[in-house]
């Protein structure tokens, strides 16, 4: 929730002059951080072959009452029940579920075929995507998308190399975002 993600930041070792530059969803509107957009983030529902020739290919929210969910339950954001697509909105629930606090091991999990994430990032499931490895599932319904932000502190946003880094991070994210989400709509009909 906001909440959590403004207390995480507050909490965060920036206060004390250790970091000069973080990424988050927000905004958080804090007066001690100067906020960059970066991009929209998308989330793609995803399992991998094994399992979908276990279980079958879920076309809607209301399916994934008979599949298994793998959930990342990370502080960056927190875990959505709802899914939508084209403006409808649909609330879901999973016939049992597996907890991750790190994405990397939901991924992990996914990839061995332990079930379906419904939350993961385009960043981090593009190249298993483009292999194979991954496949959408839900025909275009997928978790609210949420903005993405690159901040520093009012002190750090003086320095030129901290300006200078933000400016390229924020054009080249956008670029590689931009090409990646192309890719995926036309060339393998991934609906974003």
């Amino acid at each position: 929730s906001r909440r959590q993600r403004q207390m995480c930041i507050r909490d965060s070792s920036f206060m004390r002059g250790q970091t000069d530059v973080m990424f988050y969803y927000g905004p958080i509107n804090n007066p001690n951080l100067i906020e960059n957009w970066v991009s929209r983030s998308v989330f793609i529902p995803c399992a991998s072959p094994d399992y979908l020739k276990r279980y079958g290919t879920p076309q809607t929210p209301q399916e994934l009452e008979s599949h298994i969910g793998v959930l990342y339950t990370g502080r960056h954001r927190h875990q959505e029940q709802i899914l939508e697509r084209a403006g409808e909105r649909r609330a879901y629930q999973w016939h049992s579920t597996l907890r991750a606090n790190h994405m990397k091991a939901a991924k992990a999990a996914v990839l061995a075929g332990a079930g379906i994430l419904a939350d993961i990032p385009m960043h981090y499931c593009y190249k298993e995507l483009i292999s194979g490895e991954l496949v959408a599932v839900l025909n275009g319904w997928h978790v609210p998308n949420l903005d993405y932000y690159i901040a520093s502190t009012i002190e750090a946003s003086r320095l030129k190399r901290v300006q200078i880094f933000i400016e390229w991070y924020v054009q080249k994210r956008r670029e590689i975002e931009a090409e990646r989400k192309r890719i995926l709509q036309q060339q393998y009909h991934i609906p974003i």
